[in-house]
């Protein structure tokens, strides 16, 4: 049995200025799978910089808070049990618009890393 707990990561700041901690990644799990999964976080008030994923898919499960989600031309709210697609190559980014931490998944497919994102 494998069970992976996102407090048993390291957090650090990725790229578009979220706290995350990658909580599956086949680069330290040693299991081949075609994602990953990261736990993200923004405290109230703060957005993450605009930014596209050049080959992934990526799925957002919001589990604390809420957030407006920017993809593309389109806006739209989203709070707890919410779950967002953003396509490859589409420019995304979220902000946190509620009082506590926003905090959600992150699944990328393929598995993310830092050259992919644009």
């Amino acid at each position: 049995m494998n069970i992976f707990r996102g407090t048993d990561r390291p957090e650090f700041v990725a790229t578009d200025e979220t706290l995350i901690r990658e909580v599956f990644h086949p680069r330290h799990t040693g299991i081949d799978t075609p994602y990953s999964i990261a736990l993200a976080s923004l405290d109230p008030g703060e957005k993450s910089t605009p930014h596209s994923l050049k080959t992934s898919d990526e799925v957002y499960i919001i589990v604390q808070g809420a957030g407006r989600v920017h993809i593309g031309s389109e806006t739209d709210t989203v709070s707890i049990g919410d779950i967002v697609h953003i396509p490859k190559g589409a420019e995304q980014w979220i902000e946190n618009i509620s009082d506590e931490t926003l905090i959600f998944y992150c699944i990328v497919s393929p598995p993310w890393h830092r050259e992919d994102e644009a």
